[in-house]
């Protein structure tokens, strides 16, 4: 008897767990913040110094890395623009950029895809398109800059 309610005990404890598995499954939440879980956000951008540039940034975790696509609108085909992602430190996209600037693309293209690497779509805090044409430093001049709400 005392064998039959220990193999009760028993089953019982493996369907609690078993229930408490399937409950907790894909949370990637580990802090309580909220924020390790993000796998996907579009960020607006929004024209910088009367460019006339607008569009969006979508950033998209990757393993170790995330993927940005940058969608723009406005842009003037004879000239060349980069995009690059920032941490918090950044003011107006200035300063705190993680990573290296997107490959150069065309106006006519209309965006571009780079991957920003070793960081998470949490870190990154805006992003922003320059235009190389232009002078400036680092290269180019912000044209559009959009931050995470």
């Amino acid at each position: 008897m005392r064998r039959n309610w220990l193999l009760i005990g028993i089953g019982l404890l493996v369907g609690v767990l078993a229930i408490a598995a399937i409950a907790c499954d894909g949370d990637d939440d580990d802090d309580g913040d909220g924020d390790e879980g993000v796998t996907q956000i579009t960020i607006t951008l929004s024209e910088a110094a009367g460019s006339g540039i607008t569009g969006t940034a979508t950033l998209t975790a990757m393993d170790s890395d995330v993927e940005v696509v940058v969608e723009a609108t406005g842009l003037d085909e004879a000239n060349t623009y980069i995009s690059g992602a920032y941490d918090s430190t950044s003011v107006d996209c200035m300063g705190g950029r993680l990573g290296d600037f997107s490959s150069s693309f065309t106006g006519d293209v209309g965006g571009v895809t780079y991957t920003v690497t070793a960081t998470t779509v949490s870190d990154i805090a805006s992003v922003s398109i320059r235009d190389t044409t232009q002078s400036g430093s680092p290269p180019g001049t912000v044209v559009a800059c959009g931050n995470v709400e």
